[in-house]
């Protein structure tokens, strides 16, 4: 198991309904990690508009997870 804490940003925040959670997985993927949350809160966008982070560092979606990373998605934003 790979635990993860998990901070949320914009919609993904009002959606899940929290800021930031702990989580055990067992996958080291960020699109399974990303179905899993997507599946548990609906969030409504797919993998393409939204962008992986890790450890405060933008990735890409193979970047492998490593125990206590933290990982967030980032929603379209919009503004100036």
């Amino acid at each position: 198991m790979i635990a993860l804490r998990i901070q949320y940003f914009a919609l993904l925040a009002e959606q899940s309904g929290c800021n930031e959670e702990s989580l055990e997985v067992e996958s080291n993927s960020l699109r399974a990690l990303y179905r899993l949350l997507q599946q548990r809160y609906r969030f409504q966008f797919s993998p393409q508009h939204v962008r992986p982070v890790c450890n405060d560092a933008l990735v890409n979606w193979e970047h492998p997870l490593q125990n206590g990373d933290v990982v967030a998605f980032l929603p379209p934003f919009s503004g100036g």
